[in-house]
C-alpha cells in the first residue's frame, strides 16, 4: 500500500469514528451542557437577540456559536448530534484549508494528506473536534482568514473577492468569542511582516473598507443590547475584555504556561515538527514568516495575558502541522515511513482511548453519564418551569408549569444538559435548588432568595409527587432536613460521581 493510500486510509478512519463519537456520547459537563441549552432555549423560544440559560440571560459569549448550534438542531433535531455538528464541521474546514495550505505552499499531494493525518491525531484537534464549544470555530475563523490572506497574496486579479472573504472571518470570529480573532491574526501577519523585514503581507488588504465591514458584521448584536441595557458595555469591556487580561477571571496562570502546554498539545508531533521544518530555516521556504509568525507572534502575546486556558492554543496547531508537512516532503524514505508510523499509532491511542472512555462514561476527566441518568429515569411526561424573558433570580422561588406531567427539579447539581434530554423541543426547562446550580445567579443581588431549600422541602412536602436529580452526597442532607426518607428511583455513575433520581412519594 503506497503512503498516500496509508494516509488516506487513517484520514477516512479517523472521520468515521469521530462522526460515530459526536451522535452517541452524552454531553459533558458543564461546557457542553450550557453551550448546547443556551442554543435549545433560542430554538423552542424564537429569541435569537438574547442567550439564556434557564431563561437567566447570559452574555459571556457572542452568540454565533449558539445560532450555529440551534440552526443544526433544527435540522438534525435536539440531540448530541445536531448539538455537536457546527464544531464537527468547523474541523473540517479547517482539516481542507490545511491540506490546501501545503498545497499552495508547493507540498507534494503525499505531504498533504500527510498534513491531514497529523492535525487529526494531534491530541487537542482530535479532542475539539468533538466537544461543543467556541474554539473550534473561532479556530476555523482564523484559518479561513489566514488562508484567504494567502489567496490574495498570490493573485492581483482577485484580491478583492479575497480580501472580503478575510474580513468576512473576522467578523464572524468576533461573533463567535469577541476581539481575540483581531489579536490571533493581526499580531500573526504583523509577526510575519517583522520576520519578512516587509510591510508586504499587510498591504492592498482594503483597509478602509474592510475593517468597518468586519464590524459592521460583529458589532450589531453588541450595540442592541447596550442599547436595551447601557450596563452591559461595562460587562462587555471591563469583565469581558479587561478582567480577563488583567486577573485572568479565575484562569490567571504564570507567563511560562503555555511554554508547557503548546508542546503537549501539539503530542505526538512536538519532537518531530523542529527537526523537520529545520529544512524549511535552512532553504529559506517562502511560507515560513508566515506560518512562524502565526505560531510565534499570538503565542507571545498569550502567554503575556493573565487569562489562560489549554484551548487558546487551538489556533496555532494549523500552522505548525503545515510546517511539518512542507518539511515531510525533504525527508528520505526511512524518516516517511517513522512518521507514518507515528500517525497511525496515535490515530489508534486516541481511538482506543475515546472508546474506553466512553464505555466509563467519562470523556477528558469530564463525566458524561449526566444522560445515562435521564435515560434511567421513567418513561413520561415530565414538567419544568416555562422559559420567559421575564424570569428574575431575585423575585421567586421556580414555578412550575401547569402543563400536565410530573415535576421534575435539580438539587446543588450543575447539570445543564437535564433540560435538554428531558424536554427536548418543549419551552421549558428543568428548575434548579440550591447553591452552586448556575454561576449567573451567584451575583445577583438577594439571589439567595431563589431556589433555596427551604423552597425545595416545600415542594417536597407537597402531596403531588416531584422527582429531584442530585449527587448522592447530598441524598442525607435532604433526608435530614424533610424528617423522613426519599425513595430512590434511579442511580448511575459510582464513587464522587454517582448521581440520583429523587422522588418524594
Amino acid at each position: 500500500m503506497t503512503k498516500l493510500n496509508l494516509h488516506r486510509g487513517l484520514c477516512l478512519l479517523l472521520l468515521f469514528v469521530c462522526a460515530n463519537l459526536i451522535a452517541y456520547r452524552g454531553l459533558n459537563e458543564p461546557d457542553e451542557g450550557r453551550y448546547t441549552e443556551i442554543a435549545r432555549e433560542m430554538l423552542v423560544t424564537g429569541d435569537y437577540l438574547v442567550p439564556r440559560i434557564k431563561g437567566v440571560p447570559h452574555f459571556a459569549k457572542p452568540p454565533l456559536v449558539y445560532w450555529s448550534i440551534a440552526a443544526s438542531m433544527a435540522i438534525f433535531g435536539v440531540n448530541e448530534f445536531g448539538a455537536r455538528f457546527p464544531g464537527f464541521l468547523a474541523a473540517m474546514i479547517v482539516l481542507f484549508l490545511t491540506m490546501d495550505l501545503v498545497r499552495r505552499f508547493g507540498g507534494s499531494r503525499v505531504a498533504r494528506w500527510f498534513a491531514v493525518c497529523a492535525l487529526m491525531t494531534t491530541v487537542e484537534f482530535f479532542a475539539l473536534s468533538q466537544i461543543v464549544t467556541t474554539d473550534m470555530i473561532l479556530c476555523a475563523f482564523v484559518v479561513v482568514a489566514m488562508w484567504s490572506r494567502c489567496r490574495a497574496l498570490e493573485s492581483d486579479s482577485s484580491r478583492t473577492v479575497w480580501n472580503l472573504v478575510f474580513w468576512m472571518a473576522l467578523g464572524g470570529g468576533m461573533l463567535t468569542k469577541g476581539p481575540i480573532i483581531l489579536m490571533v491574526v493581526f499580531v500573526g501577519l504583523l509577526t510575519a511582516c517583522f520576520f519578512e523585514r516587509s510591510w508586504r503581507v499587510l498591504r492592498g488588504m482594503g483597509w478602509l473598507w474592510g475593517l468597518p465591514g468586519a464590524l459592521a458584521l460583529a458589532l450589531p448584536w453588541f450595540l442592541i443590547l447596550i442599547d436595551q441595557d447601557p450596563d452591559l458595555l461595562d460587562f462587555f469591556i471591563g469583565d469581558e475584555i479587561a478582567a480577563r487580561l488583567q486577573s485572568g477571571r479565575g484562569r490567571a496562570q504564570p507567563f511560562v504556561y503555555f511554554f508547557v502546554v503548546l508542546p503537549l498539545v501539539l503530542l505526538p508531533w512536538t519532537f518531530s515538527i523542529i527537526p523537520i521544518g529545520r529544512s524549511l530555516f535552512s532553504r529559506r521556504h517562502k511560507a515560513l514568516p508566515l506560518l512562524f509568525g502565526w505560531v510565534l507572534g499570538p503565542f507571545l502575546i498569550f502567554s503575556m495575558s493573565s487569562s489562560k486556558l489549554w484551548t487558546y492554543m487551538l489556533p496555532l496547531i494549523p500552522p505548525a502541522i503545515v510546517i511539518l508537512a512542507l518539511g515531510f516532503d525533504d525527508l528520505d524514505e526511512r524518516r516517511r515511513r517513522t512518521q507514518t508510523r507515528i500517525a497511525w499509532i496515535m490515530g489508534v491511542v486516541l481511538v482506543s482511548f475515546v472508546l474506553v472512555a466512553e464505555n466509563r462514561a467519562t470523556i477528558l476527566g469530564h463525566n458524561a453519564s449526566f444522560r445515562e441518568l435521564c435515560l434511567a429515569l421513567p418513561r413520561e411526561e415530565w414538567r419544568g418551569q416555562a422559559i420567559t424573558d421575564s424570569l428574575d433570580p431575585a423575585t421567586a422561588p421556580p414555578r412550575f408549569s401547569q402543563t400536565a406531567g410530573t415535576k421534575i427539579a435539580t438539587y446543588r447539581f450543575r447539570f445543564h444538559a437535564a433540560s435538554f434530554y428531558l424536554f427536548g423541543d418543549r419551552p421549558q426547562f428543568v428548575p434548579p435548588y440550591g447553591n452552586g446550580s448556575l454561576w449567573e445567579w451567584q451575583s445577583k443581588q438577594d439571589s439567595d432568595r431563589f431556589g433555596t431549600l427551604s423552597d425545595l422541602l416545600i415542594e417536597l412536602r407537597n402531596p403531588e409527587e416531584l422527582v429531584l436529580l442530585t449527587k448522592k452526597k447530598h441524598v442525607s442532607e435532604l433526608e435530614q432536613e424533610l424528617g423522613r426518607r426519599l425513595r430512590v428511583i434511579a442511580e448511575v455513575g459510582k464513587g464522587k460521581r454517582m448521581f440520583v433520581a429523587l422522588s418524594n412519594r
